[in-house]
Order: structure tokens, then C-alpha cells, then sequence
């Protein structure tokens, strides 16, 4: 059953665009595996499989937005609905940043560059007593960096993820906009518990899905990349 109903187009959403949200979340659940064993045969090669394990966790996390941002607004927490919204932004950016970082290491077989890569970005953080433990070099990239370096490919995403970003924040969008209308002529302002239009909120979400397309690539890209570095190793340069 489809994520997105085809025929639901509020704000003037294009049913292509419905079904391409739904074409990505289908794929996207098509590439869950359960368990994924490191090493490889015969010579016991790691690194490949520990970027599928990194795969398999990000997809995760991008389908959790998604079911849960379509759950809350089926319950009338809209505002729950752009926050996941928010987070597939960031999601998609930073694993698009991640796999531009990867592809060349990959193309030139520098084994422990690509360890490196994979551990830095994995378990990289924003937590300062971590990074002082552990070092500068798994500092989180500031997600705004990887966001902009998608918003060169298409200006739109950069727009949206503001928008998105002014609506998750205590500001006047997210707030006294989102639950207040205010008639100027009877002076009323009436207050809504689940927002005043909580379609805009659905079609972020399918734009959001519609932004999975990309994450969907980036994994489709690296897959013969790892191979074909995969076939470049020998035993003693890991």
C-alpha cells in the first residue's frame, strides 16, 4: 500500500510528485536487512559492510520521519509532522555530503582513508566532553554547511528547509501564526490545537519524501564504488 494517497494533492501538489515520495519510501523499505556480517570471505574486508551497516541505520532513520511525521498528522500534531520534515532535510544533506567525501576516497583505494571517513562520520558529534575525549577530527560537520552544498543543486531545497526551520522554532511562524487567527474586524483570535492549516504540513512531508529520491541515489552511486574498491584489496593494505 502506497505511503502517500496519489489522489491527497493539497497546496497544489502534483500527483507526480506524490508518487515519487512513494516510489523512494517503497525503495528505501526494500533495502532493510536485519543483520549484516563485517567481515567478508575469504580475507575478512570490513569496510565495505561497515558502510552498509551506516546505510542500513540512516534509512532507518529517514523512514521513521516519515512514518511518524504521516502518523502525527493523521493524530493533529502537524507541528510534529514539519519537524520530521526538518529532520529528512538533514538527513538527506548530510549523507549526501558523507558520499561525496567517500566516492573519491573509494576511486583512489586509500584503505585507511576510508576507514577513517566511515568512523569520523559514524560517530561524529556536536558534544564537546566527546570530542575532547576522542578529537577534533569527529566533530559533526554544522548540518547549515551540508545544507547549502545541496541548495547549489536546487536553490528550492534551501527555501524550504528555512521555512521549515522558522516553523520548528519558537518563532512568530511556528507559534502565534501556526495556532492563532486573529480577526481584525470582530477581534476575536480564535486558537486551534492541531494548527490552522495542517495541510501546508502534509505537503512538506511529501516534498520531504520526494527528497529521499536523492539519499536513494547516493546509496544506489556507492554500491558498484564499493565493489569495484572491494576488488582493489589486498590483505596487507587494510
Amino acid at each position: 500500500m502506497p505511503t502517500f494517497d496519489v489522489n491527497k494533492v493539497p497546496y497544489g501538489l502534483e500527483p507526480i510528485l506524490v508518487e515519487g515520495a512513494n516510489h523512494a519510501v517503497a525503495s528505501l523499505r526494500a533495502r532493510r536487512v536485519s543483520e549484516i556480517m563485517l567481515p567478508e570471505a575469504p580475507d575478512g574486508f570490513l569496510l565495505n559492510n561497515k558502510v552498509r551497516t551506516f546505510i542500513q541505520a540512516h534509512i532507518r532513520r529517514c523512514l521513521t520521519f516519515i512514518e511518524g511525521g504521516l502518523a502525527e498528522y493523521h493524530a493533529g500534531r502537524p507541528l510534529i509532522t514539519d519537524q520530521c520534515s526538518r529532520a529528512i532535510y538533514e538527513n538527506v544533506a548530510a549523507f549526501h555530503d558523507f558520499t561525496e567525501k567517500l566516492k573519491p576516497v573509494l576511486q583512489g583505494g586509500d584503505y585507511q582513508m576510508i576507514k577513517d571517513i566511515i568512523m569520523q562520520t559514524a560517530f561524529a558529534t556536536r558534544v564537546q566532553e566527546w570530542i575532547d575525549q576522542h578529537g577534533t577530527e569527529y566533530q559533526a560537520v554544522n548540518i547549515i554547511t551540508q545544507i547549502k552544498k545541496l541548495a547549489k543543486i536546487n536553490p528550492l531545497y534551501g527555501d524550504a528547509f528555512e521555512r521549515l526551520c522558522d516553523i520548528v522554532h519558537p518563532n512568530g511562524l511556528g507559534s502565534i501564526v501556526y495556532f492563532a487567527a486573529i480577526d481584525e474586524t470582530s477581534g476575536i483570535a480564535r486558537i486551534s490545537d492541531s494548527g490552522h492549516d495542517p495541510e501546508k504540513a502534509y505537503a512538506s512531508l511529501v516534498l520531504a519524501g520526494v527528497l529521499l529520491l536523492r539519499f536513494e541515489k547516493d546509496i544506489g552511486d556507492l554500491e558498484p564504488m564499493l565493489l569495484a574498491a572491494r576488488e582493489g584489496f589486498r590483505p596487507q593494505t587494510e
